[in-house]
C-alpha cells in the first residue's frame, strides 16, 4: 500500500498521526491530532522526513489536523470498492494535506451520488470531498517526429537502449510508448513498459495484463535488428478487490532478444530542454554534452524511508514530450476501469504529478534529479480543477514498489559514472551502417 501502508503503519505507534507531506515551501508538514504527540511522532519519522528535508530543503514543521491517518484509511478501504464500482468514480484516494478522502468524478453531475453514499457508510461529510476530473487517459501513441540532419530524437534508432525513448510493437501504427528501463532481474537482462501499451487488432488495450510470450518489444523499427524482446511478465490480477480484477501497476517485462549490445541498465536520456509552463519542449536527446544521461543512483520508493509524497518534485523523460517536471500531487490513489471500462481494472495505490505528458509517454521513467528512481508513468489527464488548484496537466505513474509487486523484484540501478561522449559524427555513421535514420 505503499505510502498509505507506512502512515497506517505509523499510527500504530502514534494513534494521533495524520500523515506527513511536503508543502510549497519545502518544509514537511506531519498533521496530528494532538500537538502534544510532536516529539513521539518525530522519533518515529525521524529517519524518513530527514530525506525529504534534505531533498526539499525545508523545515519540519506540525499540523493540527481533525482526523487521524487512521481513520481515514479505515474509512476508504472500507468504501473503496463499491465507489470504485460506480460508472462516474475516477479514484479514491487519502489525502493527507488536506485531511480528507478525496474522491474524483467524471461530471459535475456524478458529485451528487459521493456524499450521499458516504454518510450511509458512516463517513462524516467534513472528512470527504469531491474533484471533478473526467476520466484519465493512458498515454498511448503519439506522433512521430522526424530529425534533422544535425538532430536525434527520442523516437529514433538508439545503438544503447536508454529510459524514455520510443519503442513499440509492431501490430499497428498506433502503438508506440515509451522506454521505462532496462533493468536486470535475477541477474537477466530485462526491459520494462507499461502493460498497456500492446493494442489488439480493434484498437483497444486487448493484452493489458495478459501474458503474451510471442509479443515482441521493438525500438523504432519492427525489423529484427530493431527488435529489443518478448514480453516474458505481465501477471493477470496481483491484488483483491471484491470487484473484480486488480493490479498494483500498469507493467510489462520484456526479456532481451539476441546478444547485441544494446542494453544499458539504470539511464535514462536527457534533452536539450524541458517542458516549461509556456509551452517550450524537446524530445531531442542531449548527446552531445556530458549530461545525456540520467543515472539512476536508488530505487526511491522501493522502501520506507524513501516513498514520494505529496509536495515532492519529480521529472519525467518520454518520447513523445521529452523532459517534464512537476510535483506529486496524490500519492496513493486507487484508479478505477484501467485502462478502460471494458477491461476494468482497479490499480491500486499509484500516484499523480503535475509533470506534462502526451500520447506515447506511457511508460517513461519518473523520478528525483538525485537519480531516485520512482516509477513508471501510464496516464493523465487534461484541463483539471483540483481542491488544490487548477492544472493544464495531471499525470499518473505506478510506483516501482508496486511494479515490483506485479513482474517481480529488480534492479533499476545504473553505473555511477556518466556515459562516455560520443561524437555526432560516430553517431551518425553508425545508424547509416545499420540501415536507419541519421
Amino acid at each position: 500500500m505503499g505510502i498509505d501502508g507506512r502512515f497506517f503503519q505509523i499510527t500504530t505507534t502514534v494513534p494521533e498521526f495524520g500523515g506527513y507531506w511536503i508543502n510549497r515551501g519545502g518544509d514537511v508538514v506531519i498533521g496530528l491530532t494532538d500537538l502534544s504527540k510532536s516529539a513521539v511522532v518525530e522519533t518515529v519519522t525521524r529517519n524518513e522526513v530527514d530525506i525529504k528535508l534534505a531533498q526539499s530543503g525545508g523545515q519540519r514543521r506540525y499540523e493540527q489536523v481533525t482526523c487521524s491517518f487512521g481513520q481515514l484509511f479505515g474509512w476508504k478501504e472500507s468504501v473503496a470498492d463499491p465507489l470504485l464500482q460506480m460508472d462516474g468514480v475516477t479514484f479514491i484516494d487519502v489525502d493527507q494535506a488536506s485531511n480528507k478522502i478525496l474522491v474524483g468524478v467524471v461530471t459535475a453531475s456524478d458529485v451528487a451520488g459521493v456524499p450521499t453514499f458516504a454518510t450511509n457508510a458512516g463517513i462524516p461529510s467534513p472528512a470527504i470531498h469531491t474533484a471533478v476530473v473526467g476520466r484519465i487517459s493512458p498515454s498511448h501513441g503519439g506522433p512521430v517526429e522526424t530529425a534533422r540532419d544535425d538532430e536525434h530524437l527520442l523516437s529514433e534508432r538508439f545503438v544503447t537502449t536508454l529510459g524514455g525513448i520510443m519503442v513499440r510493437n509492431g501490430r499497428d501504427d498506433e502503438d508506440r510508448c515509451s522506454l521505462l528501463l532496462g533493468v536486470t532481474v535475477g541477474g537477466a537482462e530485462r526491459y520494462v513498459t507499461a502493460s498497456h501499451c500492446p493494442w489488439t487488432d480493434d484498437g483497444e488495450y486487448g493484452d493489458f495484463a495478459s501474458l503474451d510470450t510471442s509479443l515482441p518489444l521493438y525500438q523504432a523499427r519492427t525489423l529484427a535488428s530493431d527488435r529489443l524482446g518478448y514480453e516474458v511478465a505481465d501477471p493477470s490480477s496481483t491484488c483483491s478487490y471484491d470487484g473484480g480484477d486488480c493490479r498494483w501497476a500498469d507493467a510489462a517485462l520484456f526479456g532481451q532478444s539476441g546478444s547485441d549490445d544494446r542494453f544499458r541498465q539504470g539511464r535514462v536520456a536527457t534533452t536539450v530542454s524541458a517542458y516549461e509552463d509556456d509551452g517550450d519542449k524537446s524530445t531531442h536527446h542531449n548527446h552531445e554534452n556530458g549530461d545525456s544521461v540520467y543515472v539512476m543512483t536508488g530505487e526511491g520508493g522501493e522502501s520506507e524511508p524513501n516513498w514520494p509524497v505529496s509536495g515532492q518534485s519529480v521529472i519525467k523523460v518520454g518520447f513523445a514530450s521529452g523532459r517534464s517536471r512537476g510535483i506529486v500531487v496524490y500519492d496513493c490513489l486507487d484508479l478505477a476501469d484501467w485502462p478502460n471500462r471494458d477491461r476494468g481494472y482497479t490499480l491500486r495505490c499509484q500516484s499523480a504529478a503535475t509533470y506534462h505528458s502526451e500520447g506515447g509517454d506511457s511508460g517513461a521513467p519518473v523520478f528525483a534529479s538525485d537519480g531516485s528512481f520512482f516509477g513508471l508513468h501510464i496516464g493523465h489527464i487534461e484541463g483539471v480543477v483540483l481542491p488544490i488548484g487548477h492544472f493544464d496537466f495531471i499525470s499518473y505513474y505506478s510506483p516501482i514498489a508496486n511494479i515490483e509487486e506485479d513482474p517481480g523484484a529488480m534492479d533499476t540501478e545504473g553505473e555511477e559514472h556518466l556515459a562516455f561522449h560520443m561524437p555526432y559524427g560516430i553517431w551518425t555513421a553508425v545508424f547509416a551502417e545499420d540501415g536507419g535514420q541519421p
